[in-house]
């Protein structure tokens, strides 16, 4: 398995990806198996991984576009997270892309390398980025959302810091004492405490959130049944440019 877990005597959980061939991208069968510990009775629960990458995205290779339930993956794990029983803290030590911003939106509390980048390059390859979007949106607002969806441009940690992607910085060597700060300082609230604010304040956004996944869900399909994706994806995995880049002066 590319995703393992540890429970602590704290209630601590901490789920670590690991599918470094794939730069930590999720297959299908890796976000089931999130969607199933974060349901998991914890006092905290931990998301963070091994390798160079925090999560390059949904793997997608073994995905067919013509199945009408291909987004139900990312749709339960958006639920999963949000309807999870304790807050959940992401550790960003590497690139952020794709699925892998979701993440950290979806996180209540996120704590980042300054190493860290995040960005969605998805329009590259002729896909729609409709889930990262709705997630983003809740978060930073339209413009910013947009200019990370239409450019595909990278931010650094600071900017996902001032964007509130991110809560917390800390360069790599502290990433472990700012984790244990955190931790410290969630253990100090009372469970019950901490899971009826948690409740509360998601509630307030329930319904434009499901409404916003479902539509997010639907466009998704829209988008990889396209020629446009076909083609980009193709370009993709044979290293080419698509029709639409501008060829680069010789």
């Amino acid at each position: 398995m590319k995703m393992s877990q540890t429970l602590d005597n704290h209630g601590v959980l901490e789920i670590v990806i690991d599918n470094q061939e794939k730069r930590n991208a999720l297959d299908d069968e890796m976000i089931l198996y999130l969607v199933e510990r974060l349901q998991t009775r914890a006092r905290l629960t931990i998301l963070r991984s091994v390798g160079k990458y925090f999560c390059a995205g949904r793997d997608i290779a073994n995905i067919d576009p013509s199945d009408a339930q291909a987004m139900q993956p990312l749709q339960a794990l958006a639920l999963a997270f949000r309807n999870a029983g304790q807050p959940v803290l992401a550790i960003v030590e590497g690139p952020a892309i794709g699925l892998g911003v979701s993440i950290a939106c979806w996180s209540d509390l996120c704590l980042a390398s300054t190493e860290a980048r995040f960005a969605i390059p998805e329009g590259r390859i002729g896909i729609a980025p409709t889930i990262t979007a709705t997630s983003l949106l809740e978060i930073v607002g339209r413009k910013r959302c947009l200019d990370m969806c239409l450019t595909a441009r990278s931010l650094t940690a600071t900017e996902a810091h001032d964007y509130g992607i991110v809560q917390y910085l800390a360069t790599p060597d502290r990433i472990p004492d700012a984790k244990r700060d955190i931790v410290d300082r969630v253990l100090q609230a009372a469970p019950e405490a901490l899971v009826l604010s948690r409740s509360l304040i998601n509630s307030l956004h329930e319904d434009a959130f499901h409404s916003h996944l479902e539509l997010a869900a639907r466009q998704a399909l829209v988008s990889a049944r396209s020629a446009t994706a076909a083609e980009g994806l193709k370009a993709f995995r044979e290293k080419q440019s698509p029709s639409w880049a501008p060829r680069k002066p010789a």
